[in-house]
């Protein structure tokens, strides 16, 4: 409950699509933009589960009714309107630093002089990162993922943890300091893990 979210749940969205994107065109912007709402789904349905030991937990958060709002919007055709195209823009550009700025803060609350504090954190960015990257790989060989489909999940695979997993951490009582610290750690060491995922690619 305190170490698997941040170890499970990887940045698919704000770290994720823009790499995606650049490295792989319009195909690498579909399919991460696929995989991001797969792990959003999962992230506030099986995530919240584990974290808050609750199922009821699932349907008191809003996000999971706006991602279905936006699939049948999608699958319906229906376009949302200029106002609420420019509201996301706003919403968008600030949500990010400020999420950012409150793990930062945060990863003040972990003790790194404590045996086995900053151990932990690296060996949690160890198996979200490298460990992702090859569970993403063994699914692709089973299911003979190939093409676009298998770079993007391989390199989403490999992205550092969520920061929605400090929120969720911190909201239901868990261990939010090791969450805001895989998340800073994880992002720093994306500087070298990333790139040698690309290299591999």
């Amino acid at each position: 409950r305190d170490v698997s979210l941040p170890i499970i749940f990887m940045n698919s969205a704000y770290l994720a699509i823009p790499v995606n994107t650049i490295f792989f065109g319009d195909a690498g912007t579909f399919y991460s933009v696929m995989y991001n709402v797969t792990i959003l789904v999962l992230h506030f349905s099986i995530g919240v589960w584990i974290v808050s030991g609750s199922l009821k937990e699932i349907f008191c958060l809003p996000i999971l009714y706006a991602a279905g709002l936006g699939i049948f919007m999608n699958l319906t055709g229906i376009k949302p309107t200029a106002v609420l195209v420019q509201f996301s823009k706003m919403l968008n550009a600030v949500t990010l630093p400020v999420m950012l700025c409150l793990v930062g803060y945060q990863i003040k609350s972990i003790s790194f002089v404590l045996p086995g504090g900053l151990k932990k954190v690296f060996v949690g960015v160890f198996i979200r990162m490298v460990g992702g990257f090859f569970v993403a790989f063994s699914f692709c060989e089973v299911l003979g993922i190939t093409g676009a489909v298998r770079v993007v999940c391989l390199l989403s695979s490999s992205m550092p943890s969520a920061v929605n997993t400090y929120i969720l951490t911190k909201r239901y009582g868990a261990d939010f300091s090791f969450a805001s610290s895989m998340i800073v750690i994880g992002l720093i060491m994306s500087l070298i893990l990333i790139p040698v995922v690309l290299w591999m690619l």
